[in-house]
């Protein structure tokens, strides 16, 4: 395996694969929860040893000057947390490897792709592992009754998080090549996910399906006109009948002794705070941010303000940074992400759309600029594409 491209790709595959079915199979397997931290130890020790190796092997493939320069601002960041907010280091070391190699490390290999042709291919296979590790999620628990992390739930964050990546590459390999196996896997990832996970999910996966079918221009235009008036019908329908609806699949989930959470929140959003506490950690977030808004609080500022994640990637760069040049940060974020869409196509085209959906829709009630992995692998992408695209100019 001498093509650099095939180095990267192969070693950040796995470090996200394994990581990923690994942390699925930790909410549902008392075996692996007990031995969590020795698998997070050999997973990102032994990834970070495979990246170190893809960096020297891989020298050839130039590190672009923009990613350079996203990890010195990031250095920074770190470098005025330790010297001014000292109080924070005891929220970051905990999770500085994994920050390192997951976020890091991988937005510096993945930014000196040349090509996307490897990356796309092993982690569409790769997700059929995490779906895998889903399906076993979702069958010790219907045993166990609760998942490893609460005495009573079968709810897991973790767990869907995760299976969502691996639902939106499978979705994306069916628009693109009508991979109908994948297409399998996405609806029982999404079914698994429906049941034992969060909602937040469900923004990523409706955006990235919206966009996919209202704006496939492989389609021919009779065709497509056709199958977008009939997803728009669908979606109107779906809207008038929406409580009937959800109180159907209630139902069938209920003569088979399933429950969801996500569906229970949906239907009794009248009553409940579907917000479940976030309303709550936003509103303080917000008035601490507002009072000083000039500075910021630096890496982990909000655990260390609230004792608490800020559940919102947006707010968690305000926290870090202030108003100012937190706004910055995130019109940077949304000019480079409409930039790299509009200026590339293709496999480039289509897996930029496709971490932006993961991304952003969620980044409101979801998300840390820190810990979101999702978010710096996207940078990478953009970074590549725009490179590659110069190159081929050129």
């Amino acid at each position: 395996m001498q093509n650099p491209n095939k180095i990267i790709s192969f070693v950040v595959t796995f470090q996200v694969i394994a990581q990923g079915c690994k942390n699925i199979l930790v909410q549902g397997f008392p075996f692996f929860y007990a031995i969590n931290d020795m698998l997070n130890i050999l997973i990102m020790g032994g990834s970070l040893l495979m990246y170190l190796y893809a960096l020297l092997a891989t020298c050839r493939l130039r590190i672009p000057m923009q990613t350079i320069g996203v990890l010195f601002f990031v250095w920074m960041t770190y470098l005025f947390t330790y010297m001014f907010c000292s109080q924070n280091v005891k929220y970051i070391q905990p999770t500085i490897l994994r920050t390192l190699v997951a976020c890091f490390f991988t937005f510096l290999l993945v930014s000196k792709l040349s090509t996307f042709e490897y990356l796309c291919d092993y982690f569409t296979k790769g997700s059929f592992l995490i779906t895998l590790s889903g399906v076993l999620y979702a069958g010790i628990i219907s045993v166990i009754g609760h998942s490893t992390t609460s005495d009573w739930s079968t709810y897991s964050m973790t767990m869907s998080n995760v299976l969502l990546l691996s639902v939106l590459w499978q979705l994306n390999a069916y628009f693109d090549s009508k991979n109908k196996l994948a297409l399998i896997a996405a609806v029982i990832g999404s079914v698994v996910i429906f049941i034992y996970g969060s909602r937040n999910p469900f923004l990523a996966i409706v955006f990235f399906v919206s966009i996919k079918i209202l704006f496939n221009s492989k389609r021919k235009s009779s065709s497509g006109a056709a199958i977008k008036l009939f997803f728009v019908s669908f979606v109107l329908i779906v809207l008038s009948f929406f409580k009937e609806i959800l109180a159907f699949f209630g139902g069938m989930l209920d003569s088979f002794g399933l429950s969801s959470r996500t569906l229970y929140y949906l239907i009794n959003a009248d009553t409940e705070d579907i917000t479940t506490g976030r309303a709550e950690i936003h509103d303080k977030l917000w008035d601490i941010v507002l009072n000083d808004p000039f500075l910021g609080f630096g890496v982990a500022g909000d655990e260390v303000a609230i004792q608490e994640l800020a559940h919102s990637m947006y707010l968690s760069i305000f926290v870090t940074y202030g108003m100012i040049l937190g706004s910055l940060v995130i019109l940077y974020l949304f000019f480079q992400t409409i930039k790299s869409i509009r200026r590339t196509s293709g496999l480039n085209h289509n897996v930029i759309i496709m971490y932006a959906c993961l991304v952003f829709p969620r980044s409101f009630t979801g998300g840390d600029i820190w810990a979101n992995d999702y978010l710096w692998f996207l940078m990478a992408l953009i970074i590549s594409s725009l490179q590659q695209r110069k190159r081929a100019i050129v």
